[in-house]
């Protein structure tokens, strides 16, 4: 029987899991190298997808710095939050997908259960402020591979973010995110060139029409905004490439 941590997660041997995570990784860079079967402009995407990658290596290399589980998935609940065999409730770290009733909630939902239902997976969290006010554990997923030697492994938020079913989403800065950030930013940026999934819903433009604060954007009239005596304006393009998020109470961007 294994030893058990006090969340009820097998404790898992750092070195190993080292091994297992960069093996992953190291093949899931060369399915970047292939040849395309898309017409380009995707050359440069790619290849910051590849550098990308490399960032996440990079962060899985201090992995020791954070706290880490594995368990296997029971349920999918939404695009970004899953239930584990124990009960424990997931929410991606660093990300957000459509609610319900927006577009493209059910394919965000769909490409997670792909990606993890019934799956043995793997979470990076912060040492400190691992929950959110749900009780819910914030991590960065990683599905373990089945086989041995690792055949693949995906880092979830990475995937939904480049397949354009999330958007960053930053709500306390923490190590482990602002270690992940630039390879986010890398993916999404990726998704918003080729214009996939929810970057279809957003008009994106220079035009400096929203304020700026520390991690998201707003339109001028935004009751949030109000009696603000220093403002930054912003546009639409340069709030989601530097890792804002759209205000949820005055949705600026949005297409009408």
């Amino acid at each position: 029987m294994s030893k058990q941590n006090r969340s009820g997660f097998p404790i898992l041997r750092p070195l190993a899991l080292l091994i297992l995570l960069i093996s992953g990784l190291l093949y899931f860079t060369q399915i970047f190298n292939e040849p395309s079967q898309v017409e380009e402009p995707k050359n440069q995407s790619r290849v910051d997808l590849r550098e990308a990658l490399s960032q996440i290596k990079l962060v899985l290399l201090s992995s020791g710095s954070f706290q880490n589980h594995s368990s296997s998935v029971s349920k999918v609940i939404d695009g970004d939050t899953v239930r584990l065999k124990d009960q424990t409730e997931v929410r991606y770290l660093g990300i957000d997908t459509p609610e319900k009733a927006s577009p493209f909630y059910r394919e965000a939902s769909q490409k997670n259960r792909q990606l993890v239902e019934d799956k043995s997976v793997v979470i990076l969290s912060p040492k400190h402020k691992s929950r959110d006010s749900y009780g819910r554990l914030i991590g960065v997923t990683f599905v373990s591979p089945e086989s041995k030697p690792p055949a693949d492994l995906v880092c979830v938020p990475f995937r939904l973010l480049s397949s354009g079913l999330a958007h960053i989403y930053i709500k306390d800065s923490n190590p482990l995110l602002s270690s992940l950030l630039p390879a986010y930013q890398q993916a999404q940026n990726y998704a918003i060139q080729q214009n996939l999934g929810i970057w279809k819903t957003f008009r994106l433009n220079s035009k400096n029409d929203f304020i700026a604060t520390r991690f998201r954007f707003h339109k001028k009239d935004c009751r949030h905004m109000q009696g603000r005596k220093k403002i930054q304006w912003i546009s639409s393009l340069t709030a989601f490439k530097s890792g804002r998020s759209p205000c949820r109470t005055c949705r600026p961007a949005l297409h009408p």
